[in-house]
């Protein structure tokens, strides 16, 4: 079975990371979503996916410069002008108060000063102490945050983010004990799939917004799909399903 995920919530069809977002991923039955953290001044692991303000806020500064207070005074809807609710940058735990049903979430974990990974794994197990996960898959391009993670919350999955341009993917992910490559859909070919397979780690595409690529993967029985537009996903799935039954 392949699984579904929301990228950034419902990044092609509302404002990216925001919670308005998350609910709509909620409405339509999707349990699984893949976002992004980053940690405040304070020390709070909010979700954002840029480490500058300026694209989805307007604003100017960067995510760790600023408080967790000043952070949800900001607007991630305000590059949607259709939009018409103020949607503050949200915290991990937000999310989490009013998402019961998640299923699963893959935290992509941006980069974090190296004087601050400490910080905000520290944050991640208290997190983990207040919230029963069904399960969590720390994910990063960063090598030092899936290291500090795999030292420190051992039993916890983890996912090395790769593009075309990563260097032996599969290597580095077993090197760090990583459980999930997180690849870019372009290097989801028949060759990476079964070597993926070969070497027992999970494959989760990013990002799939064309029906003819959704099933191409389904096909293959790749682990996951990440898309910008759940809703069609689930249209692509239900066609997908009904070609199967008709063949």
């Amino acid at each position: 079975m392949t699984y579904l995920y929301g990228h950034r919530g419902a990044k092609g069809e509302l404002p990216e990371n925001s919670l308005s977002g998350f609910r709509f991923l909620r409405a339509l039955g999707i349990h699984r979503v893949e976002l992004d953290a980053h940690l405040s001044a304070d020390g709070e692991i909010v979700i954002f996916h840029d480490s500058r303000l300026q694209r989805t806020t307007h604003q100017p500064g960067t995510v760790h410069s600023k408080t967790l207070h000043e952070l949800q005074t900001l607007n991630v809807a305000a590059h949607w002008p259709q939009w018409s609710y103020v949607e503050p940058i949200p915290t991990l735990v937000e999310l989490l108060e009013q998402w019961p049903e998640l299923l699963s979430l893959q935290l992509d974990t941006k980069r974090i000063p190296k004087s601050r990974v400490s910080v905000f794994v520290e944050q991640l197990k208290t997190v983990l102490q207040n919230f029963k996960l069904r399960e969590l898959i720390v994910t990063s391009e960063h090598h030092d945050i899936l290291r500090q993670v795999a030292l420190e919350l051992p039993h916890i999955s983890k996912g090395l983010i790769t593009t075309p341009r990563t260097r032996k993917p599969l290597d580095q992910a077993q090197k760090l004990g990583c459980e999930f490559v997180i690849a870019n859909h372009q290097q989801c070919n028949e060759k990476f799939l079964g070597a993926a397979r070969k070497a027992q780690l999970k494959v989760s595409a990013w990002t799939v917004n064309d029906f003819n690529i959704y099933r191409q993967l389904a096909e293959a029985n790749i682990h996951s799909i990440i898309t910008d537009y759940p809703t069609l996903a689930l249209a692509w799935q239900a066609l997908k399903n009904d070609e199967s039954t008709a063949s």
